[in-house]
């Protein structure tokens, strides 16, 4: 699991915990925590409690079939599945059935994984022009009078862009017509 995410499914049991056993002014805090975060996620409290019982949750992932893919992927990681089935509502909506503490984990993470790789797919985007027009000599000979030092993000991009270079394809061009006037 990565190590920026923390399980909300963790926090919520924790929360509960703490909520139902602890001293009084740590129990109230921990239960107003844990009604902020139900609302947030839209499960109840007794959802909470009853771990047992299935729901049908409602997701708007959205048209674009990468995040399809990749709310699959969150799904059978948080439910410990290999596939999922589920009902499709719409071409953006699916809903699944689960438990509320499924349903809380399942927003949190897929939330947080969309947007890393739409993060991750921006910056893949501003790589691969420069990765295919390194790989295909589709830039100038003439060296930039600026010759300093490049910074690490530069050269950790650098790299990036090489790596992303040689797994193009190798494809070449070839000019159709030679130069007008030689014979």
């Amino acid at each position: 699991m990565d190590e920026q995410y923390e399980s909300i499914k963790n926090k919520l049991k924790k929360l509960l915990a703490l909520a139902e056993r602890g001293v009084q002014g740590e129990a109230d805090n921990a239960r107003k925590l844990l009604e902020k975060l139900c609302k947030e996620y839209g499960v109840s409290m007794e959802e909470l409690l009853d771990e047992n019982q299935l729901k049908r949750y409602y997701f708007d992932i959205g048209r674009n079939a990468l995040y399809k893919d990749l709310f699959v992927q969150c799904y059978c990681k948080v439910s410990q599945k290999y596939s999922l089935s589920f009902y499709k509502e719409s071409r953006s909506k699916i809903s699944v059935e689960m438990t509320a503490l499924q349903y809380a984990e399942l927003v949190s993470l897929f939330e947080w994984h969309k947007a890393n790789f739409n993060k991750d797919l921006e910056d893949m985007k501003k790589n691969i022009l420069l990765a295919y027009c390194r790989k295909h000599h589709l830039y100038s000979d003439i060296k930039p009078e600026n010759d300093r030092e490049l910074t690490d993000d530069e050269r950790k991009r650098l790299i990036k862009i090489m790596f992303m270079q040689e797994s193009l394809n190798d494809n070449q061009y070839h000019k159709l017509l030679e130069q007008v006037g030689k014979k």
